[in-house]
């Protein structure tokens, strides 16, 4: 790992200490205002016990003046069935419909997620809400790759991307507005790609926060991979720490 890598390991942790980084902050306030939180876990038992109907909601947010572009229309198509997937496995929870989000707008008002799931008859809603900052700078980098120990092979010029994903998760009951549960998790991607594109199987390269084995994306799909892979970094930490909830929750 080069100088650039540890610096942003260590800006990570200040993005982790400070709750929020690039301008990142909390999103569900903004869609869902003042929701009632769970006040005792009777609700969320009837939940766990019984086969409610639930529709998975998922709001690619980019209203930040530093949000980075939304994911692509067929990301955005695989995250969501990818979080579908991974709530089916996690919870004793059955997501029975996708819910569009196009409609929805940052009001503060909970009862267009109401409104949304009672149309389609649905019981409950899982609301996530995933948004992320992303810079670019100039850069150098080792002609023959990091990993590969390449550092004293001459240096080549190009660009360090960084991507700050941040995920947001609920559990909406749509008879009475109230959230059920709640979570969020938050990761990085990082993008080093070379100012002209060369033949190269070290260049372009992401790396991830979590220090497993990188990923070498296409030149013209590199931009796009950073954000998905962050975006499922973050929403992986969101998942986990829903789990902890249900289980602080629902003891075993």
């Amino acid at each position: 790992m080069n100088r650039l890598h540890i610096i942003a390991g260590i800006l990570f942790v200040a993005f982790l200490n400070n709750g929020c980084g690039s301008g990142l902050h909390p999103k569900m306030p903004e869609y869902l205002g003042a929701a009632k939180g769970l006040e005792h876990t009777g609700q969320l038992h009837a939940f766990a016990s019984s086969q409610p109907k639930t529709g998975l909601l998922i709001i690619n947010d980019t209203t930040a003046m530093d949000s980075a572009p939304p994911l692509s229309q067929d990301q955005f198509a695989a995250f969501t069935q990818w979080v579908r997937e991974r709530i089916n496995q996690d919870f004793p929870i059955t997501v029975d419909e996708i819910v569009l989000s196009q409609d929805i707008v940052p009001n503060g008002m909970v009862r267009q997620f109401v409104q949304a799931g009672e149309a389609r008859g649905l019981d409950h809603l899982v609301l996530v809400i995933l948004s992320s900052s992303e810079t670019e700078v100039p850069d150098q980098f080792p002609l023959g790759g990091v990993v590969q120990g390449g550092i004293g092979r001459g240096r080549v010029l190009g660009f360090h991307a960084e991507n700050y994903a941040f995920a947001e998760i609920a559990i909406l009951d749509v008879t009475t507005s109230h959230i059920l549960l709640q979570a969020d998790g938050q990761d990085w991607a990082s993008l080093d790609r070379l100012n002209i594109p060369l033949e190269s199987n070290l260049y372009p390269v992401i790396y991830r926060a979590q220090g497993t084995a990188p990923i070498y994306p296409t030149e013209e799909g590199a931009h796009e991979v950073l954000r998905g892979v962050a975006a499922s970094e973050a929403m992986i930490q969101a998942i986990m720490h829903l789990k902890e909830a249900w289980t602080n929750h629902l003891p075993t």
